[in-house]
């Protein structure tokens, strides 16, 4: 629930003027009362969050939370501690993509996560994507929000072209717009870029040329 606010927000903040934010990795509050409610993080939420975070954060940083020996940490076991040392590669990674999107923001006050709608305005289905973003203008990203999917839905407007996945280099073209089922493995969410970008060779490689994390 959390990390579908912090998306809503990133949207609804951009088109209010705060160009970039970003999160506490993994959420901050958790809430263990009475044995009765009970909402604490888990490994798998916060691998989810990670994920997200490389892609959709201006700053990448992590925060134990407010129940911290209850609450799923990065240090938790090696395999967490490489999957956020995997994605904060990433994060770095897109730093030459991400710094021309700063300066305009700088410049302009574009934000650096937009809703589609900004860029497709004449797609009616953009207008209720409430939680799928782009980052700029060359990349989707569909968080999973489900506990144990290992696909998620993902609206391609019309208009929009052909699309490759980061991780997969599976490609899907947009045409008159579509919904797209993709991969969202753990360790390999559903990040698109556009095929025809000049981005797509060097973030694609750059992938490529991670280690996989066992989860």
């Amino acid at each position: 629930y959390q990390r579908r606010v912090h998306g809503g927000g990133m949207l609804s903040g951009g088109l209010c003027g705060l160009a970039f934010s970003h999160s506490d990795i993994g959420g901050y509050t958790m809430i263990d009362k009475y044995g009765i409610i009970k909402f604490l993080r888990s490994k798998e939420l916060l691998f989810r969050w990670i994920e997200m975070s490389a892609f959709t954060d201006a700053v990448y940083r992590s925060h134990e939370g407010n129940l911290p020996e209850e609450s799923w940490q990065i240090t938790s076991d090696n395999a967490t501690l490489a999957h956020y040392a995997k994605f904060a590669a990433i994060h770095k990674m897109l730093s030459v993509y991400r710094m021309p999107l700063i300066v305009n923001a700088s410049k302009y006050g574009h934000p650096l996560v937009r809703p589609l709608f900004i860029h497709y305005p004449d797609d009616a289905n953009t207008y209720s994507l409430r939680y799928q973003v782009m980052l700029g203008t060359e990349m989707i990203i569909c968080p999973a929000f489900r506990p144990g999917i290992t696909r998620v839905q993902c609206y391609l407007p019309s208009g929009s072209g052909t699309w490759t996945h980061l991780f997969t280099m599976a490609r899907v073209a947009a045409g008159n717009g579509m919904w797209y089922e993709c991969s969202a493995a753990m360790g390999m969410p559903c990040a698109l870029v556009k095929h025809d970008s000049k981005w797509a060779s060097h973030l694609t490689s750059a992938i490529r040329k991670l280690k996989p994390v066992v989860f």
